[in-house]
């Protein structure tokens, strides 16, 4: 017996074209919009680098000119010759370490109490030490340095370290807290019930676990040190002149050019911290401490 015919409606495969260019047309436009807007972004970041380095080496560079006339390396000889370049750039390192060690000093007690002790407290101590980087950096500067002029601490290297210290411990903080925050109890618990307390403790249990941590904090310390300018023309004098002072008053009188030539020199050491920042650490290693299954 035959079988009557299907009656269903067959749903014929029908491609529009203009369909089907569109969907194909929709990752190219996403990619070339995702590539126009990095190049964009990067752009942004770079070009200042870019006019400071073309402004240390140019010449015959006026008005509206997007290129300079030429290239020199007039601006670098005259920024050595005319500026005790050497000097000051050991108080800027001198100051730098000093920060440093100081923040490291504070930072270490604060950030284990921050991170592992429980108190009634504990959000107000953390808001205490970041305050100084909530707040206008000059605003802050015009009370310390009052304060620093009361205890002869003005144009110290010693002062300007500490004031340095102000602005760096917030960083050391953070990046401390979460390093002992990533640590494993069991570890730390283990090295208490075979014997290590106090010192001991410190030394040889707490301090491998996070020492990529402490190296972290103390780098980034150091960096932000060597590169601050509101706190240290409030505190230095003749004897604590720092590379970004220096520049500020090179560029004040209107010697662009050298300061741009300064500005590079000053540039390196952050430069190259970045670059080993990127190449050696992961940020496992940037923030420290070890982590249990």
């Amino acid at each position: 017996m035959t079988q009557p015919a299907s009656t269903a409606p067959v749903e014929a495969d029908v491609r529009w074209p203009a369909a089907s260019a569109a969907k194909g047309l929709s990752p190219l436009f996403g990619r070339v919009a995702w590539t126009i807007l990095a190049f964009g972004l990067v752009m942004f970041l770079v070009t200042p680098f870019l006019m400071i380095a073309l402004t240390s080496v140019g010449s015959d560079w006026f008005g509206k000119q997007w290129l300079p006339g030429g290239l020199t390396l007039k601006w670098f000889e005259l920024g050595l010759r005319t500026v005790p370049v050497g000097q000051y750039l050991l108080n800027t390192v001198i100051i730098g370490i000093l920060a440093a060690l100081l923040s490291l000093a504070l930072g270490i007690p604060i950030a284990w109490v921050v991170s592992k002790m429980d108190f009634r407290y504990r959000a107000l101590l953390l808001v205490l030490f970041l305050m100084p980087r909530m707040v206008p950096p000059l605003s802050y500067a015009i009370g310390l340095s009052k304060f620093f002029y009361s205890v002869e601490l003005i144009d110290t290297h010693l002062g300007v370290a500490l004031s340095h210290v102000s602005i760096c411990l917030p960083y050391v903080v953070i990046i401390l807290a979460t390093a002992f925050d990533a640590l494993d109890d069991r570890i730390l618990n283990a090295g208490r019930v075979l014997g290590a307390n106090g010192g001991t403790f410190f030394l040889r249990v707490l301090l491998p676990l996070v020492l990529p941590g402490v190296i972290s904090a103390g780098l980034f310390a150091f960096i932000t040190s060597y590169n601050e300018f509101t706190m240290t023309i409030m505190t230095y004098g003749p004897h604590t002149i720092t590379m970004p002072i220096m520049t500020y008053s090179i560029i004040g009188e209107g010697y662009w050019e050298v300061g741009a030539a300064v500005s590079m020199i000053i540039m390196l050491p952050s430069v190259a911290f970045l670059f080993w920042v990127i190449n050696k650490m992961n940020p496992e290693q940037l923030l420290g401490g070890v982590k249990g299954a």
